[in-house]
């Protein structure tokens, strides 16, 4: 039946393996809970569709730095072309650069990044505390939304500040207004838009950018991106990295190097190498 379903934006093509997969998932498990609840005389384990593997991919550092720059030239900015000042725009601006100055220097998800809160940022200690809280959001008409952050199994949730995060911090804290609470907020003590706008609006500057906006931003354009550099550099082992990126297990660390990347770059460079010596 599945293998049949039509889609809803193409009628005249069916889900995907991967959609399909998930929906078989999801029935294995209600068909387990039936044997556990004797509603079923034997276990049934369901032939799932196998799912294509996806090479990971991600950014060069050099990439990284002509998103962060240009990043930082918006905000920076508070002008527009016709030398008029916006503030939402120049919030947005801010925000987006304050997020991926925070994800390229901590590995953080961006759910952690859109619910930090500014009291969770300690500078003294030179700690981000990741606690699960219920984010506050306003939308356009005033209605406020409370909405329940879980962090994700988080075994490390307080991550360290490094030099360079610490010194934009401190600036940034002091120019806060007294009614900011979030570390990305909307000016009056809400959160700044939702949490799944936050991609969006970041794949909008990296198609500005020329930059590969089909990447999930911040899981494989920043999280993976940082996590391939890191393991790349001498002295490095995968259980550091794992500890920064907060997985449970080193297997999902190393789902997230880029190999295909980083051996290839490192073969082209010996055929500078040939013939010499």
């Amino acid at each position: 039946v599945l293998q049949r379903t039509p889609l809803r934006s193409d009628p005249t093509k069916t889900i995907s393996n991967s959609t399909q997969n998930k929906h078989m998932r999801q029935f294995q498990a209600f068909i387990n809970w039936c044997y556990q609840m004797e509603f079923l005389d034997r276990q049934i384990q369901l032939k799932k569709p196998v799912i294509p593997s996806k090479e990971m991919e991600t950014f060069t550092e050099d990439e990284l730095d002509l998103l962060l720059d240009h990043l930082r030239d918006l905000a920076n900015k508070p002008y527009d072309e016709t030398g008029k000042v916006h503030g939402r725009s120049l919030r947005r601006r801010k925000n987006l650069f304050r997020a991926v100055l925070l994800a390229r220097n901590t590995l953080l998800r961006s759910g952690a990044i859109w619910a930090l809160k500014l009291d969770a940022i300690d500078l003294d200690a030179k700690l981000i505390r990741i606690r699960d809280s219920v984010v506050e959001t306003k939308n356009y008409r005033g209605k406020v939304k409370g909405v329940e952050f879980r962090s994700k199994k988080m075994k490390w949730p307080n991550k360290p500040i490094n030099q360079v995060l610490f010194d934009f911090l401190k600036e940034d804290l002091e120019a806060r207004q007294p009614s900011e609470r979030y570390f990305l907020d909307s000016g009056d003590g809400f959160a700044w838009q939702e949490q799944n706008k936050l991609a969006r609006e970041l794949r909008k500057e990296l198609k500005v950018l020329g930059l590969n906006d089909s990447l999930k931003p911040f899981h494989h354009g920043l999280r993976a991106s940082g996590i391939t550099w890191l393991l790349n550099q001498p002295g490095v082992t995968p259980q550091m990295v794992q500890q920064l990126a907060d997985h449970s297990n080193i297997a999902t660390t190393l789902k997230y190097f880029d190999t295909r990347k980083s051996a290839q770059e490192t073969t082209v460079d010996l055929l500078n190498t040939m013939g010499k010596g």
